[in-house]
């Protein structure tokens, strides 16, 4: 059974993830690698972990349109104005839609 937090990407174990969030375990600085995941992140983000500028920029580089709305949709720290401009690069038509918002 997977025990850190990197080892629930691949495992995608929803149950274990959410045990470690009621256990305390500092998952914070996992938010990027959560946005391949996106009901992981979902997960975090409910718990109150904070989104990153960094999240934002790895879920759009993976195409991950759900990811990207979750970190869109969240609130808390502000992303950046130039952080839209990075996703714009990508050339997933999802994504592109959603500079427009």
């Amino acid at each position: 059974m997977p025990q850190k937090p990197s080892d629930l990407l691949i495992a995608r174990d929803k149950r274990l993830l959410n045990s470690h969030i009621r256990n305390g375990v500092a998952m914070q600085q996992y938010i990027s690698m959560y946005t391949s995941w996106p009901s992981g992140l979902a997960s975090l983000l409910k718990a109150g972990f904070e989104k990153s500028r960094q999240a934002f920029e790895w879920a759009g580089a993976a195409d991950c349109v759900e990811s990207v709305q979750l970190l869109l949709a969240t609130k808390g720290s502000f992303l950046g104005e130039d952080a839209m401009v990075q996703v714009g690069f990508n050339s997933d038509p999802h994504i592109m839609e959603l500079r427009k918002l």
